[in-house]
Parts: C-alpha cells; structure tokens; sequence
C-alpha cells in the first residue's frame, strides 16, 4: 500500500468531513458500520447518498426516503452483516471501529472488503486519543487501548489489501455551557459505552472539566483521524 496525500481541514462535522475528503456523494450507496442513531447516516442521506446504518444495540429503522436521498438501519453486528457482497461506493465507520471488540476486528474489517464494489472506498474516522475532550473522560472512560486497537487491525486487515490511502485530520466541534450540559450529553451514551451517570459526575470529571472550561470557555474539541482507503487488490 502506498501512502497518499495528508491534510488538515480544521473544525468540522463528520458529514462535511467526508464531503471534504471523499467528495459528492449523491447517488452513491454508502454502508455505515456501527451506525449508532444514525445521526451521520441521515446526514449523509440529506446530501443524496442511499444510506444504510449497520448497529448491533440500534432497533431498525425502515427505508425512509428524503428529497435527494435516503436511509435505513439494520440491526446487526459490523462482523455480520446481512447484505449482499460488492455493494457499496463507500463502507464508513465513523467513531465505531475502536467499538468493535479484539476477536471481532478482523471479521468486521473482511466485511467492510467485501461489502465494498471493486471501485469502492472504505473510510475510517477514529477519534485520537489527546485533547480536551479525551484528558475530560479519561477518569471513567479512557481508551486509549481500543483506539490503538483499531489502527492495528487496519494496519494488519486493511492497508496490506488496499494500493493507495490518504490521511487526513478534522476537529469535531463540542461545546458544554456547563457541567450538567456535558453530564446530560454524556449520560446518554451510557448504553454504548461502560460507565454509568455516577462515573461521569464523579468529582475528578468535574474538577477537570472546571479547569478546561476556564482555559477555552467550553470549547471540548476532539481530534479525528481519517484513513480513505481506495482501489482495493483484486
């Protein structure tokens, strides 16, 4: 695999992340492994892409047509995915990957290979484990281990298949007025992740959260790493 071009886009939403990086998107059927709500999956049906979100705690959500594109959720785990090979444009995880557990990565990441046309494109975006938002929750939720995970799995899985990759980096705006602002928004992602409400408002948290609001008036921004992989060996 020959390693591409790399770029910073700055302050951005995963929807215009990808748009920035993989382009038009309109017309094409993307698969969003670990689809969570399906929050970028909608997004990504607004701009006219066919969208379907693959999540194994998610019920599923039938098609739903927008005006230029459309979506639907099935609930299924990313190693498993019931969907015929060969196709979608674009297999995206976004925030998910570092999820999936060890045994499970290097199934998830064959599925992603096969669900993928042989001109299609696999697009990773992982949070990295630094800044504001990572020292915040490292007290109740550090994984720093699990994201080192998945970038081996796609050093071992992924890059050895694929003849180019290109390498980019966003920051994913996240702003708390407060601490209870922060507590409600992350409490509700308690059935995604191992903690629960009394980890998140342990004292520690809000020491650390008293001390970066004071330097950035609540600016919490997470740093994302993007790895496109295109052209896959055939």
């Amino acid at each position: 695999m020959s390693a591409g071009r790399q770029r910073n886009f700055g302050l951005r939403t995963h929807v215009d992340a990808l748009l920035d990086i993989a382009g038009d998107v309109s017309g094409l059927q993307v698969i969003d492994l670990g689809c969570g709500e399906g929050y970028f999956a909608r997004g990504l049906a607004a701009k006219g892409a066919q969208v379907i979100g693959v999540d194994p705690l998610v019920a599923p959500v039938p098609e739903q047509r927008l005006a230029t594109g459309s979506f639907r959720i099935l609930q299924a785990g990313a190693e498993a995915v019931p969907l015929p090979a060969g196709m979608a444009d674009i297999v995206t995880f976004i925030f998910s990957l570092h999820h999936v557990p060890p045994t499970a990565l290097a199934a998830a990441l064959g599925e992603a290979k096969r669900l993928l046309r042989s001109s299609g494109r696999l697009y990773v975006a992982e949070p990295l484990a630094k800044g504001p938002l990572y020292h915040l929750t490292q007290p109740f939720h550090d994984e720093m281990q699990v994201r080192t995970n998945a970038q081996a799995a796609l050093g071992e899985f992924v890059e050895p298949e694929f003849e180019a990759a290109e390498i980019f980096h966003y920051a994913e705006r996240r702003v708390f007025a407060d601490f209870e602002a922060f507590a409600r928004r992350t409490n509700a992602n308690t059935r995604f992740n191992g903690y629960d409400a009394r980890d998140v408002e342990a004292p520690e948290v809000i020491r650390r959260f008293d001390e970066l609001f004071a330097q950035d008036g609540g600016n919490f921004d997470q740093p994302v790493l993007v790895k496109l992989y295109s052209r896959p060996r055939q």
